[in-house]
């Protein structure tokens, strides 16, 4: 149970997919005051969470009160792939759908999120090193939630850049369909404060928006991951 009792509400959720600016809409969120918010990173540093998202892959839910009590705000995945869950649990919750371009979107996963995935041969020497890493022994089952986004939600077929686009487009028009429009804010890739601010009814700050999660680091922060390590994720 949290030690921040059951007043952290979740207020905030964020519908959209990896490479859409969820970190930036992390850290801006948390500036503004809806912080903590729950990003897949978190799940990196807090793997026994993973029995939660494993029982909503199965059931399509899970104790969401137990599993995001300490956040007020959550983006990325596995949580996008639940939205409509989420925001049937949290009365008064608005929903963030971050995009981009379906093209860039698709390089940028294929670059990042989908070639950070463990291989068949990286899956190897990560079973070879399971012995003598503790952490690392923690981290199997994350990598496994990991594995729904590409399986299930796109269902095996990612590397076929044409499905992949469409499913993407597909899951996005499905958050655009369920959620009234009160309650939502579709935010393109460099929109910045201003319809955030205007959509939760707070002041602009008078700081750049945040950019974060560049290529760059992504993959150093992977490579930290699969050996066990604790990245930075600056």
């Amino acid at each position: 149970m949290s030690l921040l009792g059951k007043g952290m509400a979740l207020k905030i959720i964020g519908a959209g997919n990896g490479r859409t600016g969820t970190k930036s809409l992390k850290l801006a969120l948390e500036h503004l005051g809806y912080g903590p918010t729950y990003h897949m990173y978190e799940l990196f540093e807090r793997p026994e969470d993973h029995k939660f998202w494993q029982e909503a892959i199965e059931t399509g839910s899970t104790d969401w009160d137990d599993a995001l009590a300490d956040y007020q705000s959550i983006v990325d995945y596995p949580g996008c792939a639940f939205f409509k869950s989420l925001y049937q649990h949290f009365p008064g919750s608005k929903v963030i759908l971050t995009l981009r371009d379906g093209d860039s979107w698709y390089e940028s996963s294929r670059r990042t999120i989908y070639s950070a995935s463990p291989g068949f041969l990286q899956r190897l020497i990560i079973t070879a090193k399971l012995p003598f890493n503790a952490r690392l022994r923690k981290l199997l089952p994350v990598f496994r939630v990991i594995d729904h986004g590409w399986d299930d939600v796109f269902e095996g077929k990612f590397e076929d850049r044409d499905y992949a686009i469409a499913r993407y487009n597909e899951l996005n028009q499905k958050v655009i369909d369920a959620i009234p429009p009160e309650d939502l804010l579709v935010l393109n890739l460099g929109d910045g404060w201003e319809p955030l601010c205007a959509f939760l009814g707070v002041p602009v700050p008078d700081i750049p928006y945040p950019r974060a999660n560049q290529r760059s680091s992504f993959k150093v922060n992977m490579k930290d991951i699969r050996h066990g390590r604790i990245p930075s994720f600056e």
